[in-house]
């Protein structure tokens, strides 16, 4: 799968390859917490915050998690600690450094039960492997198989949702809906109960086959597969069905009716 979109990086965290606010008393802080080498980038939360980087890595103990989120003027370092015993509880102790403020950390401590496991316990999500076997099904029942990925916060993108199942329906597609991955639970599953939609419409995109395509380029996106294999590139925005329908016949090489 092409294009890795939000690479593993090694940081010795200058490597982090984006502009660093306060960088010297970063990196040390990220030396004093025993910080590992690899960072994974996440996409932002708003495809309008293109100057916001977000890093997501995890520590030896795997109940240890730490995001590095940096911007223009200030950065901040959280390291969570999951709760013995799970469920989803965390206690968090940030460090925000701000130019404006010398660069001095303001240290906090907190709890929160928000995690994104918690999060995709009632959503479902939507796995590497569950794309394989998608992809897989594809190929052997040499199917039409589209990706679609919405936003609770995108409203063309809910209204897409029941336009394409329409349009897949009808033409025999074979139809994986997706919420974007930092959309919050309790807003995803009350839009597919008003809109009663299927429970799979509010699973969660957490498959790195599918951002590695710029999944998360914009939402609404769409992906096509035929027999198991990409074609074309990601669509991103909302089209009117009759636009969609002529654009998936393009690009499926089906005909359609003028």
């Amino acid at each position: 799968m092409a294009g890795v979109l939000f690479p593993v990086v090694t940081a010795s965290a200058a490597n982090l390859n984006v502009p660093l606010a306060c960088e010297p008393q970063v990196l040390d802080l990220l030396g004093k917490i025993d910080a590992p080498l690899e960072w994974r980038r996440i996409p932002s939360p708003t495809q309008s915050q293109s100057e916001l980087f977000i890093f997501e890595s995890a520590a030896e103990d795997p109940r240890v998690h730490l995001r590095l989120v940096t911007r223009q003027a200030e950065t901040q370092i959280e390291k969570s600690i999951e709760s013995v015993g799970g469920g989803g509880s965390e206690s968090v102790l940030s460090y925000h450094f701000a130019t404006a403020k010398k660069c001095v950390p303001e240290i906090a401590v907190s709890a929160r039960s928000n995690s994104h496991k918690s999060q995709d316990v009632a959503t479902g999500s939507f796995t590497e492997n569950d794309l394989e076997s998608a992809l897989k099904k594809s190929r052997e029942a040499k199917t039409t198989l589209l990706f679609y990925i919405w936003s609770p916060h995108m409203v063309l993108s809910i209204d897409g949702v029941t336009e394409i199942a329409k349009l897949a329906q009808a033409k025999n597609y074979q139809l994986v809906v997706l919420a974007e991955p930092l959309s919050q639970s309790e807003s995803v599953l009350r839009l597919q109960r008003q809109k009663k939609w299927p429970a799979t419409y509010a699973r969660r995109l957490r498959a790195e086959g599918l951002i590695n395509q710029n999944a998360l380029i914009h939402f609404p996106a769409l992906l096509v597969v035929q027999r198991g294999q990409f074609v074309g590139h990601v669509r991103p925005g909302y089209d009117e069905p009759q636009r969609l329908e002529k654009y998936l016949a393009k690009v499926t090489g089906a005909n359609v009716e003028k």
